[in-house]
């Protein structure tokens, strides 16, 4: 049996294959890739594959039936039908090792397996595997010295597009998030949805409608024909709110806890979702608060002018 992983560690990638004979263990290839900026975990499985099939090339005790475990699926499905994706060709170098494995031992298919098996299930071969591969990926003074590897591994692999895109990615989400935090809008926003940015809001409207969708915008941002709105624009006479006496700007934050012409549909409410009804973070971030939100609203018939019946979203999304 060997078993074999791939593994990021400090952004640094390694891969590993750790040979089992009888349950006893005889020896372990590890391999260094680099920086995680230059590549992927995708890759290190795929090394970790190209280490299995060198070892069962290489060792003269290895029998057959012979099996190859790894805990990533994605690198398994690849392997019988590699394409031109990034990683991928380490894969056809895989099937390559095999097929000459095959033909070098007179094997045949039954006697070799690639089998997936869950990880960080304490299985003593996989563990194994998985504190191996984090050692290859800490120093390249931990691999196993090149010439005891395959030869497509005996000089540095090319730099993966995809780890490529990935880091670009992500400095730009943090490029982006240091931009947006300096903004004079951050932290209203953050006390509505503080994970953003993120794609929170794109789940939270996953199921909804244009309008549904457009007043969870318009309750968010503050841009909601209510009058503390609208008055900045000349749409209406006074920002106030009409519906008390209270001399009250007519804002999101009055109409959803405060107007006391609303006291029995925010009563109702409450009712159906307990002390969230008083957290506007919940009220505009949370998709159990969802329904009972736009129920909320078409009782109160306030923008029933703008946005007329407003649908309910289901009560089970999907």
């Amino acid at each position: 049996m060997i078993f074999t992983d791939g593994s990021s560690h400090n952004g640094l990638v390694g891969a590993a294959a750790v040979l089992f004979i009888d349950h006893n263990h005889i020896t372990t290839l590890r391999h260094h890739l680099g920086k995680a900026t230059e590549h992927t975990v995708f890759e290190a499985e795929a090394v970790g594959l190209l280490l299995a099939a060198h070892l069962l090339t290489q060792r003269r005790e290895v029998t057959f039936a012979a099996m190859i475990f790894a805990d990533n699926q994605a690198a398994i499905q690849s392997s019988s039908h590699p394409t031109a994706k990034p990683g991928h060709y380490l894969l056809i170098h895989f099937r390559k090792l095999m097929k000459r494995l095959q033909n070098k031992k007179n094997v045949d298919c039954e006697a070799l397996s690639l089998n997936w098996i869950a990880g960080h299930a304490d299985i003593l071969g996989n563990e194994l595997a998985d504190r191996e591969a984090k050692l290859a990926a800490s120093s390249p003074t931990n691999a196993t010295l090149r010439h005891l590897l395959p030869k497509i591994l005996c000089k540095p692999l090319p730099e993966s597009i995809s780890a490529a895109k990935q880091d670009h990615n992500a400095k730009l989400q943090n490029r982006w998030l240091s931009i947006w935090k300096q903004s004079p809008r951050y932290d209203h926003m953050a006390t509505i949805d503080p994970s953003s940015p993120s794609k929170a809001f794109t789940k939270l409207t996953k199921y909804l409608g244009k309008k549904q969708s457009s007043i969870y915008v318009q309750l968010r941002t503050g841009h909601v024909p209510l009058n503390k709105h609208l008055y900045r624009f000349k749409c209406s006479d006074t920002p106030l709110c009409l519906q008390c006496n209270d001399e009250r700007p007519e804002s999101v934050h009055h109409f959803l806890f405060e107007c006391p012409r609303y006291d029995r549909e925010r009563h109702i409410l409450r009712t159906k979702i307990g002390q969230k009804a008083l957290s506007l973070q919940c009220l505009l971030a949370d998709s159990r608060a969802q329904r009972a939100l736009f129920v909320y609203i078409n009782e109160t018939k306030r923008l029933k002018a703008t946005f007329g019946e407003i649908p309910l979203p289901p009560e089970k999304p999907g």
